[in-house]
């Protein structure tokens, strides 16, 4: 028995480098939209010529690469695709969403939420709620208007169908909730494009008096804006001095989020 383990030991370390390997060329596949050849793969991975050849061909094999004849250069294989479609087929946004909202809670101080567009409204499906003195008790199921809270705002901006929002005017309207809410549909149109161009939405006392919000879009594997996560709080503490960097942390939350969902930002 003693000898079979100290047999096996050493191989370990090189399945889990191999592994590692694979998954690095999967990634350099998938962040190159033209694809990458053998060199420059094996430049990318630390390996020879050889070695990056070897491991190609083994991923082509599978279908998990395949070689564009016209390129000679390698990109991903359809296999990856049903792979992906197995995967998602069952997994819920709000599973893989909550360790993130839980890291924006505790990396900002404020309640943080994610949100969807239900019937012209914003739908709440997962929250991390806030240890602070003042807290905001938007609970899993509560809904707003869409026109009137950050979140919806970045549903709004990233949605691909141009006459959404003037399904949403008609069926929901754009009450004035405080005198800073947008309520006129031009000068919303102007605000959501602003809000589409710099990839996030402010909330500053629009729903509320004394309540400031900020949010983020998430995107599929297609790029489309699926979701949005954000966080709110009190005016006197989510302070127009901090939205800078707090909508920085936003962003980034939202960022990660799409990328578990599948989806790759184009360089740069």
């Amino acid at each position: 028995m003693a000898s079979v383990r100290t047999a096996e030991a050493p191989s370990i370390p090189r399945v889990v480098e191999v592994a590692d390997r694979t998954m690095r060329a999967l990634e350099a596949l998938g962040d190159s939209a033209s694809g990458l050849g053998v060199t420059e793969l094996g430049r990318h991975l630390g390996v020879d010529k050889s070695t990056a050849h070897r491991l190609l061909m083994t991923m082509a094999a599978r279908g998990f690469v395949r070689l564009n004849a016209q390129t000679q250069r390698y990109q991903l294989g359809l296999r990856l695709v049903g792979l992906g479609a197995i995967a998602a087929h069952g997994v819920e946004v709000t599973d893989i969403a909550r360790p993130i909202i839980e890291t924006l809670r505790d990396d900002t101080g404020e309640a943080a939420s994610l949100a969807v567009l239900s019937d012209g409204e914003v739908l709440f499906l997962a929250k991390a709620t806030s240890a602070g003195a003042l807290t905001v008790n938007h609970g899993v199921g509560t809904r707003l208007p869409a026109h009137a809270s950050a979140l919806g705002k970045v549903l709004l901006a990233g949605a691909r169908d141009a006459e959404q929002l003037d399904r949403v005017i008609a069926q929901r309207g754009l009450v004035a909730n405080t005198p800073r809410t947008i309520a006129d549909a031009d000068d919303l149109r102007r605000h959501l494009s602003q809000v589409a161009a710099r990839g996030w939405a402010l909330d500053d006392e629009e729903y509320a008096v004394g309540l400031r919000c900020m949010a983020a879009p998430v995107r599929d594997a297609g790029g489309d804006v699926v979701a949005t996560v954000g966080i709110s709080g009190p005016a006197t503490r989510v302070t127009l001095k901090r939205v800078d960097a707090l909508s920085l942390r936003v962003r980034r939350a939202g960022q990660d989020l799409s990328a578990l969902l599948g989806y790759r930002a184009a360089p740069g």
